[in-house]
This record gives structure tokens, C-alpha cells and sequence, in this order.
């Protein structure tokens, strides 16, 4: 017999921004979905200033994720396959987790003098969680990060340096180590050719294991 099934994907969002007589931009917005839950999730909010910096305040995310540069993956037919409970991440962003109540700060293009420079600082609190010693579940408290992205041009070719670091602390008693990762990389665009490479390394919190020591993911 046929099974047939059907799913709710209706989403409805909203956008709302307003500027002061000053000239600072407050942009903030919020989605609905799963009508049938009357689910809400707000985006936060966003001041932008007259000086083309901005403070986004309330779900602001890392600043050294921010400022990851995008490196190409593979692509077509790769002929080597294998399982491994070793094995390393492969995002620029991996370990770079905020909490919802935070900030982030990014300066204007051109920052400090400097063409096709930009920086940005972010912290996030949750000092609230409750200590846990289930080293299954782990939950952020604190997070601080800072991220920095330099474009400029060599040639036909448009070059992109970024690099960030973040440091965070989780609510585990039985990790012996809180999350700390920095990342780096380049690329370069000529026309449709788009070439990179990144590197990030450092210690991270990994939810969902099992033992102490097994948080570590290095």
C-alpha cells in the first residue's frame, strides 16, 4: 500500500527598522513558524551608526566566526572513504558558540585608517545555567571572541585575509578544559576561479559523549 504524509512549512517574517534624527539605524525583526505552534523567534537587534559601525545586540554570534573567510571544498568524484571515531573538524567556525544575550561591536570598513580593513569584538552571557556533572550534555555560559578581515587586491585578483579567537565556558564539572579555538585563512578571486586555504585548531567542548575527559576535541 502507499504511505503518504504531508508537512507544515508556512513561515511568515517581519522586518522592522527605524532612523533617529541622529542618523543611528535600529534594524530588529522576528519569523513565525509551525503555524500550528505559534513558534516566534526574534533576530535580534541591530544599531547602526553614523559612522557605518554597528553594535547587534541579543542573538549577535561569534566575531571571529564573522570574520571566517569562505575556502572552496571538494568537489566531484573523491575514490577514498573511511570511518574514523578520529577525526578532526571541518569548519573555520567549529567551537565558536555564543549565547542568545550578548553583543557584538564591528567597525566600519576602512577601520583605523587602513583600507579594506575590518574588526569586530563580541561577548555573550549566561551566567544563570546551573553547574552540570552529565558528561553528556554541556551548556555555554560565557563566550568572548574577537575577529579581523583584511581585503585588498594583487594584480586581477581580490584577496581576503580573515582570522578570529574565541574562548567560552561551559557549565560541565567534569570536562578538564573550557572551549578556546582561533582560526585563519585566505583566499583569492580571479574572475570564476576561487582559491583558499584555512587553518583553525584548539580545544573544544563536544556535547554528547560519554566519560569526563571525553569533551576534548582537539
Amino acid at each position: 500500500s502507499d504511505t503518504v504524509a504531508a508537512s507544515q512549512q508556512n513561515n511568515f517574517a517581519v522586518s522592522i527598522s527605524e532612523t533617529t534624527d541622529g542618523g543611528v539605524k535600529i534594524a530588529t525583526g522576528f519569523s513565525l513558524t509551525d503555524e500550528g505552534g505559534a513558534e516566534s523567534n526574534a533576530s535580534g537587534l541591530t544599531l547602526t551608526f553614523t559612522d557605518g559601525s554597528s553594535l547587534q545586540l541579543i542573538e549577535a554570534g561569534s566575531a571571529s566566526a564573522a570574520h571566517a573567510v569562505s575556502v572552496p571544498g571538494a568537489s566531484g568524484e573523491l575514490g577514498i572513504s573511511n570511518t574514523s571515531t578520529n577525526n578532526s573538524a571541518g569548519a573555520l567556525t567549529v567551537g565558536h558558540g555564543s549565547d542568545a544575550v550578548g553583543f557584538d561591536y564591528a567597525t566600519a570598513a576602512d577601520a583605523f585608517g587602513i583600507d579594506g580593513f575590518k574588526a569586530s569584538i563580541s561577548a555573550s552571557f549566561n551566567d544563570d545555567v546551573a553547574a552540570s556533572t552529565d558528561a553528556s550534555t554541556a551548556t555555554l555560559e560565557n563566550s568572548y571572541a574577537v575577529g579581523v578581515t583584511y581585503v585588498t587586491t594583487a594584480g586581477d585578483s581580490t584577496v581576503t585575509i580573515g582570522g578570529g579567537y574565541n574562548a567560552g565556558n561551559y557549565n560541565s564539572t567534569v570536562a578538564t578544559k573550557d572551549t578556546a579555538v582561533y582560526q585563519a585563512g585566505i583566499s583569492a578571486v580571479t574572475g570564476d576561479l576561487t582559491v583558499g586555504a584555512g587553518y583553525a585548531s584548539g580545544d573544544i567542548i563536544r556535547s554528547g559523549d560519554t566519560g569526563g575527559t571525553s569533551w576534548l576535541l582537539r
